[in-house]
């Protein structure tokens, strides 16, 4: 079992996808947060062997305001920047368990605790 922290505010992946010249590309907050998501996970993941099994993905989510978001959706970039970062081979490995979302204004972040099934 490991816990990884996330900074920042989390960006809802279906709504940030923006269309120039016929094709769909990422808009610039979302490019930013996947960027600020991945750095931290490297970091804290550091040379560890990538996840290559199916595993609980437990998530804690601190937003800044109380909004209505969509979890299922705030989920999708979360566990995609974990496979970018190399932390899981493939997200589909990831079974999901969110936690109600919490607020806390002066600090939103996202905790993930990844523990095998």
């Amino acid at each position: 079992m490991i816990t990884l922290v996330i900074p920042g505010k989390p960006i809802v992946k279906k709504n940030s996808r923006c269309w120039g010249r016929g094709r769909p590309y990422k808009s610039a907050p979302l490019r930013e947060y996947e960027y600020q998501a991945m750095t931290a996970l490297r970091a804290q993941w550091g040379d560890r062997d990538t996840i290559d099994y199916p595993v609980w993905c437990h998530t804690w989510i601190w937003v800044p305001d109380r909004r209505r978001r969509d979890v299922s959706n705030l989920l999708e970039v979360i566990q995609d920047s974990l496979e970018g970062a190399g932390v899981v081979a493939n997200d589909s490995l990831l079974v999901p368990r969110p936690h109600p979302l919490r607020i806390n204004k002066e600090r939103p972040e996202t905790w993930v605790r990844l523990e095998r099934i």
